[in-house]
């Protein structure tokens, strides 16, 4: 039933800890009574503990017991008279509520110690997993839809391999329609870096694909501004922008040049964040129009254009940046900066452009949107001076001779 099972059990009956005294052992009788949910014997025999410093061996205390069990008589009744239980963390750093997404129920206990302790659903364990996150791993969808409900942000939560609540969802198959739930409620596509997402959302549910948000657009959107582009997908068949671009061209059609609400494109979006593997499948895709301007009256090429001089500017100001830092860092302090590595100043607190990223998109675009010019164009360009008398005149001359 419980992984807490019978692993807690020695402390003398009669010995009653202090507050100065390292935890004890929950023992067999105690466990048993919680286990039963008996709540009258469990009183009895808690009366000579300190309950608060009993735990189990893997760092459970009463309460992670009662919650892992099922008791609700036992977790109503040490809820509120032992609050400080409520928000204890075992050794693996699994609160009340992980206890209860893996191996419980939403009961009404559960619901109540939830909802008057909010940031519970928010606190990670060892490995980086929200309650959540081990609803969803387990299956359990009661739980799972319950926590959703009262924090959809928790759905795009990473842990420490990177695995948001609703990638897994997704990774699981959408099993018992927790992927459904979780986006019922408002998790829609999360903007992350999680490796295939689109990919495995595709296979799961093709329809979402054609999923659109009023700032996020469709799902070409998303994948062309995201920067786990460059990812490849499992089956190699290349990166996201490309997967979706194969999938059926009824749903993929009505996605190539749809504009989000500044009037962007996948185009736009690609050249704006410096997306050159997006940009370089989208532009050579015949189906994507290429010379769409946007609310600015920017193209892909023109948009592609602005960054790239963004990005020369700031990484231009950067090493300006540096230096005066260091400049100031010398005077205040008898030993150089170059000498004291741990105090250099690292680049990364200045967030740059991908200068390379977004210098391969322009050149892609230059050669594949850029606008062509008019002979008008090309024979009527103003130059940067005007030439001095002498040299018209010197012109004029070569003219007449020849």
């Amino acid at each position: 039933m419980s992984s807490v099972g019978y692993e807690a059990i020695n402390i003398d009956e009669n010995s009653i800890p202090r507050d100065h005294m390292a935890n004890a052992m929950i023992d067999s009788q105690l466990h048993e009574c919680v286990r039963q949910d008996n709540t009258a014997a469990f009183k009895s025999l808690v009366e000579q503990h300190l309950t608060e410093k009993l735990v189990t061996p893997c760092g459970n205390t009463l309460l992670h017991v009662a919650v892992s069990c099922g008791s609700d008589n036992i977790t109503s009744y040490l809820a509120p008279t032992f609050p400080s239980l409520i928000t204890i963390q075992n050794s693996q750093k699994d609160t009340i509520l992980h206890l209860a997404a893996r191996e419980g129920k939403a009961s009404d206990a559960i619901k109540s110690l939830a909802e008057s302790n909010p940031s519970l659903m928010r606190k990670t364990n060892t490995k980086g997993n929200t309650p959540l996150h081990d609803a969803v791993i387990t299956d359990n969808k009661e739980v799972a839809i319950f926590l959703a409900s009262r924090d959809p942000e928790v759905a795009y939560y990473s842990n420490k391999n990177g695995r948001s609540p609703l990638y897994l969802a997704v990774e699981n198959g959408n099993k018992n329609g927790i992927l459904d739930d979780l986006l019922d409620l408002g998790a829609s596509i999360p903007i992350t870096r999680e490796d295939d997402l689109l990919e495995k959302i595709a296979k799961a549910k093709p329809e979402l694909l054609c999923l659109t948000d009023e700032e996020l657009g469709n799902s070409l959107h998303y994948a062309s501004s995201i920067c786990f582009l460059e990812g490849r997908l499992k089956n190699g068949q290349g990166n996201v922008v490309r997967y979706i671009l194969e999938n059926d061209q009824k749903i993929v059609e009505p996605l190539l040049n749809e504009m989000d609400e500044d009037g962007n494109t996948p185009l736009h979006l690609a050249a704006r964040h410096g997306q050159s593997m997006a940009a370089f499948v989208l532009v050579r895709d015949k189906r994507v129009e290429n010379s769409i301007v946007n609310n600015e009256n920017c193209t892909p090429y023109d948009v592609a254009k602005q960054q790239s001089q963004k990005a020369v500017d700031q990484y231009d100001k950067t090493d300006d940046m540096l230096a005066k830092e260091r400049e100031q860092f010398d005077s205040k302090n008898s030993i150089p900066a170059d000498e004291i590595q741990d105090k250099a100043v690292d680049s990364k607190h200045y967030k740059l452009l991908d200068y390379y990223g977004t210098m391969t998109t322009l050149s892609i675009l230059y050669f594949h949107a850029r606008p062509e010019k008019s002979l008008y164009e090309r024979f009527t360009r103003t130059q940067g001076k005007q030439p001095r008398k002498q040299e018209t005149r010197i012109r004029i001359q070569n003219l007449l001779l020849v």
